[in-house]
């Protein structure tokens, strides 16, 4: 897991700002001065981050995250410490059991004729698991065997999966649907949804995850961003003319009168300091 920074671009709201000009002979930078203060701020939520994040609450951390980057680079290892984090349980791997268990499932060919079926397929599971387990692979789980390994907590169902069917009739077992941590299609949304069961410890690894050493990178990244688009706003970038020296100098009078010239050094002098130490 990791988090990118949102590079908020200013470009059509400068384009904006000239057509305005060309209009009515004044321009209009009330929507570059709103992106600058979004800038500006997502800079200034990082830097309380680092700052200060022992007191931060997770619920808190992950909203003032958001304002400026977002998290991604999930694997399928994060999800599994998440569960770790919701039961209290620490699981010394992730395997596949099979089951006894089968069902009829619908399966489609992705063709012009759009071509289904149905197949008996058996049933497996990903699990994590205890030291105290003791899993045989080899072994076909039965729906009660099953139900025990939970009872105890010595198993965490992840996800289901699909298998070839394969041993004698009489050993098979109706399917039994168990309850899996999430669905492959859905992983991401559910361990992030206010109403999920995993979302208070999807909120605590992440504020684990984004280290001081990762925020600082960040920010430093942040800062790069809005000074480039502080010298596209100052430079008029492919604009050119009378017309956009004119937005440039109200740009830089706005900037001023709104304390954004202020905040952009302060910014700036923190990250030289993160600078130095982050080299």
């Amino acid at each position: 897991m990791n988090a990118e920074l949102l590079k908020r671009k200013i470009y059509w709201e400068v384009r904006y700002a000239i057509d305005k000009y060309f209009q009515t002979g004044k321009p209009d930078i009330t929507g570059i001065c709103q992106d600058m203060e979004g800038l500006l701020s997502g800079a200034e939520e990082c830097q309380k981050l680092i700052e200060s994040k022992s007191d931060i609450s997770e619920l808190e951390f992950y909203n003032m995250l958001t304002t400026f980057a977002f998290v991604t680079n999930w694997t399928e290892k994060d999800l599994d410490n998440i569960i770790e984090i919701h039961t209290g349980k620490y699981f010394v791997g992730s395997t596949r059991i099979r089951t006894r268990m089968h069902k009829v499932v619908k399966e489609r060919k992705d063709n012009k004729h759009c071509a289904c079926w149905y197949n008996e397929v058996g049933i497996d599971y990903r699990v994590l698991y205890t030291s105290d387990a003791h899993l045989d692979n080899k072994h076909l789980y039965t729906v009660e065997e099953i139900s025990k390994l939970i009872a105890d907590g010595k198993i965490v169902i992840v996800k289901e999966i699909n298998r070839k069917l394969f041993g004698k009739k009489q050993e098979r077992e109706t399917y039994y649907p168990f309850e899996c941590a999430y669905d492959d299609n859905s992983a991401l949304y559910s361990f992030l949804s206010k109403d999920g069961k995993y979302y208070l410890s999807t909120l605590k690894y992440i504020k684990e995850q984004m280290t001081s050493s990762k925020l600082k990178k960040l920010f430093i990244e942040n800062m790069k961003h809005i000074d480039g688009e502080i010298s596209y706003v100052s430079n008029g970038g492919k604009f050119n003319g009378l017309s956009w020296d004119y937005v440039a100098q109200e740009c830089e009078r706005e900037f001023e009168e709104k304390g954004y010239t202020r905040r952009l050094l302060n910014l700036n002098a923190e990250k030289a300091k993160y600078s130095k130490n982050h080299s």
